[in-house]
């Protein structure tokens, strides 16, 4: 099984003034395969120095490298007007996935975004299933579909926890989308607050035996550093 960590697991030391880089250094004795930094802990006067850092890392660890861009796939306008500069910015850094949240898809847009995605083909684009109305098990089910018989090559990073904010079931949610899993993002969740593995509210381990192997799993949520080991030894003991 693919286990990766999502940068929002030191977000303390980040929201201390922590870099993502400084992060991901404190991660090289894990067993993780990918990485995934967030869009809006970068500092823009920093980027590229922290970014061209952060692909020769990844690049040593043999780590896959990912970014969560803080944003919608499709706002009520269409397609995210920055999509063109961002994959560009994945290509030039080996970021090979990029998750947007998932938006309103229209067909004008999706016929809109064909021609972008094929312009960077070594990047995959997933969506991701948001705490909002569209993120609705019913909206999200119907936006695949379309997504599908449009036949945009778009992912779907399913969010575990995310479910809880708009009242879905994950495990519900898991059955009926399932076969369009390409990303897993866990966390447990209690009283819409993120717990360590096991102390919240989802039945996560019978989602995760349930995914392909080919899927990678991303923890993401704040886990204190003498922590993150355990809980990466949670999910890798069920493959």
């Amino acid at each position: 099984m693919k286990v990766g960590l999502n940068t929002a697991v030191c977000a303390s030391k980040i929201e201390a003034g922590s870099s993502q880089l400084e992060c991901l250094k404190t991660w090289q004795e894990f067993p993780v395969t990918a990485v995934e930094v967030r869009g809006e802990y970068f500092n823009p006067a920093t980027f590229t120095a922290e970014m061209t850092a952060i692909q020769q890392l990844a690049q040593t660890m043999h780590w896959q490298l990912f970014i969560s861009i803080p944003a919608e796939l499709f706002p009520a306008q269409g397609v995210n007007s920055h999509l063109q500069e961002v994959l560009t910015m994945a290509t030039k850094y080996g970021i090979t996935g990029v998750k947007y949240s998932l938006g309103t898809p229209t067909s004008s847009a999706l016929a809109a975004i064909k021609p972008v995605l094929a312009e960077f083909p070594t990047v995959k684009v997933t969506v991701e299933n948001q705490p909002t109305a569209a993120g609705q098990l019913t909206a999200v089910q119907h936006a695949l579909q379309t997504i599908k018989e449009e036949r945009v090559p778009l992912g779907f990073t399913f969010d575990a926890g995310n479910w809880y904010w708009v009242g879905e079931d994950p495990v519900k949610a898991f059955d009926t989308l399932a076969s369009s899993i390409t990303v897993f993002h866990l966390k447990d969740i209690h009283n819409r607050e993120t717990q360590m593995l096991g102390m919240g509210d989802c039945n996560w381990q019978p989602l995760i035996q349930k995914l392909s192997t080919t899927v990678p799993v991303f923890l993401e949520y704040a886990i204190a550093p003498k922590d993150v080991k355990a809980e990466i030894t949670k999910v890798t003991l069920l493959s």
